[in-house]
């Protein structure tokens, strides 16, 4: 053999072996190794919390590698959407617009530059009731009319009081 083969033999071994251990040959460059892409792990252990605004948010536990996460919703176990409603780069998202008193289903992926991991366990969360527009106390006679006082109204959840004057 002439030494020219043996160079290319080599070479060959050397490339194969760096294959078996976890590095992958570039197609442009056969002789020059890189390390394997890995997919991330999807993200476990996710946070829901129902806000009073009819929103949800979410936190997310981060994956190893992942430089962003998508987010699956439905409002039935095992119905979450085929394509993501979000993306976020921040392990904390607001999922916002969504209906009062509502059940939510959802499952998380995260996703780096090698693909998207496999969907995380289902979790839910119901989101909360409409805020009541009316007080809890009729109002208190006084002359020709009545008076409501702050405390207990409820106009959509917020406080409101009389502004006095003298």
């Amino acid at each position: 053999m002439s030494k020219r083969t043996l160079r290319h033999m080599a070479g060959a071994i050397a490339v194969l072996t760096l294959a078996s251990v976890g590095f992958a040959v570039s197609a442009t460059n056969p002789t020059r190794a890189h390390a394997a892409c890995t997919i991330p792990s999807p993200p476990a252990n996710d946070e829901l919390t129902a806000n009073p605004d009819g929103s949800i948010s979410i936190v997310l536990v981060g994956s190893a590698g992942a430089t962003s996460y998508n987010i699956y919703r439905g409002t039935s176990s095992g119905g979450e959407a085929a394509t993501a409603v979000a993306n976020t780069t921040s392990v904390l998202y607001t999922d916002k617009g969504l209906a009062a008193n509502t059940d939510y289903f959802y499952e998380f992926t995260a996703v780096n530059s090698c693909g998207e991991s496999a969907r995380g366990a289902e979790d839910s969360s119901k989101t909360t009731p409409p805020a009541p527009t009316d007080g809890n106390t009729p109002g208190v006679a006084s002359g020709s009319s009545e008076i409501y006082y702050g405390e207990d109204a409820m106009f959509g959840g917020e406080d409101w009081f009389q502004t006095l004057t003298g």
